[in-house]
């Protein structure tokens, strides 16, 4: 049931099992065990694996999943960042994207960067810088391809118009 439930929602969403252990922090070999039945996790992952599908812990847990249920359109959307200052592949669930104008920038500094917003709490949106752009233009075409892909009902969207930049004492640089 569970390990069924789970191969089959992580390849749905396009989740390798080294990114959802990432995301739940164990490792991929536990994600394989999960899905092969030789391992269950504890409570505490299962409800993060729960919150990041956006599904119920019974969803997870029934014995036959609903392919209608799974389909059910969303507002938010999964997005990967790759960003080298951060070190590591972001993965999370958005609802909510911004572009910030990146004031007083250099000539090889990128113009501007997009923010995903993934929960709102007491005092105000939390929110992740995802990518920078060239142009403030190519910012606002990663929005509405963005938000396109949520009104087809997609559940990942990969990022297609951002330069890769390098951190450089307080500025960024783009890397050609």
């Amino acid at each position: 049931m569970f390990a069924d439930n789970l191969r089959k929602i992580r390849i749905e969403k396009g989740i390798s099992q080294e990114q959802l252990g990432e995301v739940i922090n164990v490792s991929r070999q536990s994600i394989s065990k999960y899905e092969s039945g030789y391992a269950e996790p504890n409570y505490d992952r299962l409800i993060a694996i729960a919150n990041f599908f956006e599904v119920s812990t019974d969803y997870l847990l029934m014995s036959k999943l609903d392919v209608n249920t799974s389909k059910r359109k969303s507002d938010r959307i999964t997005v990967i960042s790759k960003l080298d200052t951060l070190g590591v592949d972001g993965i999370a669930s958005y609802y909510n994207f911004s572009i910030s104008r990146i004031i007083g920038r250099k000539q090889k500094s990128p113009e501007a960067m997009l923010w995903g917003t993934y929960d709102s709490g007491l005092f105000g949106d939390k929110k992740c810088m995802l990518a920078c752009y060239r142009s403030y233009e190519n910012a606002k075409k990663e929005i509405m391809a963005i938000n396109d892909a949520m009104q087809k009902g997609e559940t990942n969207y990969e990022l297609q118009y951002f330069v890769n930049i390098k951190s450089s004492g307080l500025d960024y640089v783009m890397v050609e």
